[in-house]
């Protein structure tokens, strides 16, 4: 079967152009990424941790601190070992918690992070593939829950609604943007990690702040 007959335009552009980042800058891109969804990832801990005493997710300042070797470039031994850490705490191939807070989509981040360090270990461009396709998903997962709680069912007699729903949805637009640009920049050794850090935090706050109030109906 065709997987690029199920993956988006947008998809496909912003992987175009992460392909063409050099691979010792892929952990910049993959960091940009998690960047964006670290305020969201902070606020879903709090609030799961409220709802379930019992769950030991990675702590949101571990992730902090494992996101800031990735900005911060520090020696692979360094990212080594809070890889090595990270692995650990993260939940294996076969289990599948489940959360209680809305605000689970949020998971991603340590997954992204994941892919940071991993990208400062062993530099390939297959993690920032990853990377871009994971934190555009999130809004595809939104996308589904906002479907949801309208109660639209699945649209088996057009197969193809999600994936225009999808193209046409302001969040993945917007993420998909600041992807291919964030991937020009790297491409031409031209990026500001500050201002790419920057830039990032704060579209993720205003993408927190958009999940909330959706939630908030």
């Amino acid at each position: 079967m065709d997987d690029a007959a199920f993956s988006s335009e947008l998809e496909r552009r912003s992987a175009t152009e992460v392909s063409k980042i050099p691979a010792e800058r892929i952990h910049l891109f993959c960091a940009s990424c998690a960047e964006r969804y670290f305020s969201g990832y902070a606020a879903w801990l709090a609030d799961e941790k409220l709802l379930d005493e019992r769950i030991s997710p990675p702590s949101a300042e571990f992730v902090r601190r494992a996101l800031d070797v990735c900005w911060e470039e520090g020696v692979p031994s360094e990212a080594g070992e809070m890889l090595g850490r990270l692995i650990q705490m993260m939940p294996g191939n076969h289990e599948q918690p489940i959360f209680k807070s809305p605000l689970n989509d949020y998971f991603i981040e340590p997954w992204l992070v994941r892919l940071g360090l991993s990208s400062m270990v062993d530099p390939q461009v297959s993690f920032g593939l990853s990377a871009s396709a994971a934190a555009l998903d999130f809004h595809s997962q939104i996308l589904d829950r906002r479907r949801d709680m309208a109660g639209v069912g699945p649209a088996f007699d057009d197969p193809e609604r999600d994936l225009r729903e999808f193209a046409a949805d302001a969040g993945a637009i917007a993420e998909g943007a600041i992807q291919i640009d964030d991937a020009n920049k790297l491409q031409l050794g031209l990026a500001d990690s500050n201002a790419l850090r920057k830039r990032s935090a704060d579209h993720g706050r205003h993408v927190l702040e958009q999940v909330m109030r959706l939630l908030a109906r």
